[in-house]
C-alpha cells in the first residue's frame, strides 16, 4: 500500500517468493544473435498483513481522506509477476549495426488484496547505425516504437490534488517514455 510512499518503512511480515528465471543467447552467425530472458514469480505474505488505509489516515488535518479503505490481504505491492526481455542484435563486420528489443512487464498488485493492479504492457525499441572503428559512430535510437501508453512507475495510495477538497485513494503514476527518436554521433580522438 501507501506506507512506503508516505515515508514509513515498517516490517510487514514474512513472505514466500517462488519463481523461475530463464536467460539465453543464440548466435545465428558471427554477426547476428538473438537473446531471450524471462522471469516468472509469485510473491505473497505468509499471513494477511495489518489493514492498510493507503495512507488516508495520514492526510493533513482538515483535509481528511475520503473513503479510507482497510485493505487486508497477502499480495506484496509492486511485486512483478512476469518480466520478459528479448531481442535480435546485428553487428556486421562492415560497420553496420542494429537491434530490435521487446520488453514485457506483467500486471502487478498495487495493494495487499490485489484489488488495484498495474496493467501489463509491452514496448519495443529499435536501434540502427554505422561505426567506422576507432574513428566515428552514427546511430538512431527509437524508443517505444509503437507509441504504447505505459507507466514507468505506478502506486495506489491516498493523494489530494490542488482542486480536490479531500484526499482519496487513487492511482499515482509516472508515465513511461512515449515514441522518442534520438540521433547520436561520436567521434573518437
Amino acid at each position: 500500500g501507501g506506507a512506503g510512499i508516505a515515508g514509513k518503512h515498517e516490517p510487514s511480515g514474512s513472505t514466500t517468493r517462488t519463481g523461475i528465471e530463464w536467460g539465453n543467447t543464440f548466435h545465428i552467425n558471427e554477426w547476428l544473435h538473438a537473446d531471450f530472458n524471462a522471469a516468472f514469480s509469485r510473491a505473497r505474505f505468509d499471513h494477511d498483513v495489518d489493514p492498510d488505509d493507503t495512507g488516508g489516515g495520514d492526510a493533513a488535518a482538515g483535509f481528511g481522506c475520503v473513503n479510507t479503505p482497510n485493505i487486508v490481504g497477502r499480495y506484496i505491492p509492486n511485486s512483478p509477476t512476469n518480466v520478459i526481455d528479448a531481442g535480435l542484435t546485428a553487428q556486421h563486420p562492415s560497420g553496420w549495426f542494429g537491434s530490435i528489443r521487446a520488453r514485457h512487464f506483467g500486471e502487478s498488485p498495487l495493494v495487499e488484496d490485489d484489488s488495484a493492479k498495474s496493467p501489463a504492457y509491452t514496448t519495443f525499441d529499435l536501434q540502427a547505425g554505422y561505426q567506422q572503428p576507432q574513428k566515428w559512430l552514427l546511430a538512431v535510437d527509437v524508443f517505444n516504437l509503437f507509441d504504447k501508453k505505459w507507466d514507468d512507475i505506478e502506486y495506489y495510495y491516498a493523494s489530494r490534488l490542488q482542486n480536490e477538497a479531500a484526499a482519496r485513494p487513487d492511482f499515482v503514476v509516472h508515465p513511461g517514455v512515449p515514441l522518442t527518436v534520438r540521433v547520436h554521433f561520436q567521434y573518437f580522438l
